[in-house]
């Protein structure tokens, strides 16, 4: 490849995920606000930001799922409003850290 492709796509692929951060971390501040629980909120803000950049599809899960009754469709339906999104771990991780941004900014206020 030339130089120029791969600068190109170098800023194409930051640009990609530019937004993946943006709307995952509107999304997941839209969600803490209308549909989350105070406890799913406390369980995502508990965990490690390392273990959540690691696997962040496993950690929100396990925040809104604890006891493991849930599939994860009905996870991905109720936080996404979608059985089967297309989602990267990024953007996944991104909604993580808007709704824990989201309950760290309110909590004093419970």
């Amino acid at each position: 490849m030339t130089d120029s492709a791969i600068e190109r796509l170098r800023a194409s692929k930051d640009a990609s995920e530019r937004k993946e951060i943006t709307n995952g971390r509107a999304d997941g501040r839209r969600w803490a606000k209308t549909k989350a629980e105070y406890a799913e909120l406390r369980r995502l803000a508990e965990f490690d930001k390392d273990s959540v950049e690691l696997d962040p599809v496993n950690a929100l899960k396990n925040a809104i799922d604890p006891a493991d009754e849930m599939t994860s469709s009905e996870v991905w339906e109720y936080c996404f409003g979608d059985p089967e999104p297309a989602l990267s771990n990024l953007w996944i991780a991104s909604f993580i850290g808007g709704a824990v941004e989201y309950f760290e900014q309110v909590r004093r206020q419970l």
